[in-house]
């Protein structure tokens, strides 16, 4: 039996590790993936979650969200994970801004997948808005 999960992810190194490997274990069923800012900006994040689930074979949906935190500046990691968010690595595709849609690709996947397991490996802003979209549902 899977397990329906939804990725919120800010790919850097780190994470890109892990949607890689979550999308091969045969436990999971990943149904979507929102990216938000963290360890890179919400553009770059978007463009490296895309690049991993080509890599791996992950047919997902792939949300951009959040580009800053709710009370504060962003601070991504680049002396961790680099310009790119992928260290040393340069992606072919360059990033591009996208509509932040992941609060309501969240709301609509919590609402669609009955049990959803939300996998939160990056800034958990993306969730905390998607909080305010169930605040529309009756």
């Amino acid at each position: 039996m899977t397990s329906a999960v939804l990725i919120d992810t800010d790919p850097g190194i780190d994470d890109a590790v892990a949607l890689g490997l979550a999308a091969r274990l045969p436990a999971l069923a990943i149904v979507g993936v929102t990216t938000c800012h963290g360890n890179t900006d919400v553009g770059r994040a978007t463009r490296n979650a895309r690049e991993v689930a080509r890599r791996v074979g992950l047919d997902a949906a792939i949300t951009s969200g959040a580009s800053a935190p709710l009370r504060r500046a962003a601070h991504p990691a680049r002396e961790t994970h680099g310009d790119e968010g992928l260290g040393y690595w340069i992606p072919d595709e360059a990033p591009r801004a996208e509509r932040d849609r992941a609060a309501e690709a969240i709301a609509e996947a919590t609402l669609a997948n009955h049990g959803l397991t939300l996998v939160c490996l990056g800034p958990l802003t993306n969730i905390a808005r998607a909080l305010g979209e169930f605040d529309h549902v009756a």
